[in-house]
């Protein structure tokens, strides 16, 4: 029982950790997003049917995206993006 309640901690904040990171990128402005997708969609495609380029390589289900047109983050949307988030504090959290 020791040993499990030793691992709990670190499992809660391995699983709390991105989940916050995420939350505290707040709603996309100009300039590079993060954009989510389901597992069946593919995020490259719904970055070209809202107009957009991807910036890097995409994970399977998240990605950064750029585009230059007004309303870029709605379109992600309509396009199938589950969520889309300012990129500027997953960039800052991975270096970049």
């Amino acid at each position: 029982m020791p040993l499990l309640k030793a691992l709990v901690l670190p499992l809660v904040g391995l699983i709390v950790g991105p989940v916050v990171a995420l939350m505290a990128a707040g709603p996309p402005r100009d300039g590079p997003v993060l954009v989510i997708a389901a597992p069946w969609h593919n995020v490259d495609a719904i970055v070209a049917r809202a107009g957009g380029q991807p910036v890097g390589l995409t994970a399977p289900l998240a990605g950064i995206a750029i585009g230059s047109a007004a309303g870029f983050p709605d379109r992600l949307r309509d396009a199938g993006a589950l969520l889309v988030l300012d990129a500027s504090t997953i960039l800052a959290l991975c270096g970049a």
